[in-house]
This record gives structure tokens, C-alpha cells and sequence, in this order.
């Protein structure tokens, strides 16, 4: 097994899968970018980039391993949970069936233990020194976008 590496990313993703969203998160971005000498976030970090897609990405933790829950009845479905993102990926449609309670809902409902989630852009913030987004950027982020997903892994 290989060992964790000391480096750790935060991807700030959007909530809305929407056009608006895309932009207001690039609009965080450059507030990002000029304000690195003032309010950073997650302490430090090396470098920034923005990751746009059409499609939905998942963003999630690369080392250490992972659970994933039903949303309905907590039951561990990790294993039907990356089954069904295999199937998404190849085509099949974005939702997956609990083998415990037989409920039915979208991927993105699944909870993840570290969080994850699935988005079309994201700001990546690579190498930082805290798993914390803080409290500015926490509000700023809030203002300009409503709800958001930080999600903070560790790349292999």
C-alpha cells in the first residue's frame, strides 16, 4: 500500500450546477488570486488553479480510503457507491440503489466520510497548510456562491 503523501489539496466546488455558479466561483478565484497577501485561505497554499468541466467531476480524497453511507439509512454502501460511479462514468445514469433499504436517489446524495463531491468547476487550491477553509473566506465564499463543498484530499 502505498504511503500518504504530505500533500494536501482543498477544491471549493459549487453547489448549483448552473452557469451562474461557474462565473460567481471564477469571480472567487481572481479575489483568490489578488488577495494572497491578505486573507488566505487554509493558512498558505503553493499555487491555484480553476478546473472547469461540461460534465460533472467527482472531487474526493485519492489516499487514505474512504466510507460512503446511505442517505436514508446510514447503511456502508462504499462498494455499491463506486459501482455505481463506475456505471455513471460509462453512461448509465447518475443515481444508485441502496442494497440495504432499496431507496433510490442521486450519487450526490450519498454521504462521504471524508465529504466528496460532484461538481463542474472547482477552485483547487494545492498544497495547503491547514484542512480549514476559515472564516473570511468561509463568508465571502457563502456571499457570492450560497451553498459550496470544500473538500480536502490528499493526492497520490
Amino acid at each position: 500500500m502505498p504511503l500518504a503523501r504530505r500533500r494536501l489539496d482543498c477544491c471549493i466546488c459549487i453547489e448549483k450546477q448552473t452557469e451562474e455558479a461557474v462565473l460567481a466561483l471564477r469571480g472567487i478565484f481572481g479575489l483568490i488570486q489578488a488577495g494572497r497577501d491578505q486573507h488566505v485561505p487554509c493558512g498558505s497554499f503553493q499555487s491555484c488553479s480553476f478546473e472547469q468541466s461540461e460534465k460533472l467531476r467527482l472531487y474526493a480524497n485519492h489516499q487514505g480510503g474512504y466510507r460512503v453511507r446511505c442517505p436514508f439509512c446510514a447503511h456502508n454502501i462504499a462498494s455499491d457507491f463506486s459501482k455505481s460511479v463506475h456505471l455513471w462514468r460509462a453512461g448509465a445514469a447518475f443515481s444508485m440503489t441502496c442494497p440495504s433499504c432499496a431507496e433510490v436517489y442521486s450519487l450526490s446524495k450519498a454521504q462521504g466520510i471524508p465529504p466528496f463531491a460532484f461538481s463542474r468547476a472547482a477552485i483547487v487550491l494545492h498544497d495547503v497548510e491547514v484542512a480549514d477553509i476559515g472564516d473570511f473566506w468561509h463568508a465571502q465564499i457563502r456571499e457570492k456562491l450560497g451553498e459550496y463543498h470544500a473538500i480536502f484530499r490528499r493526492v497520490g
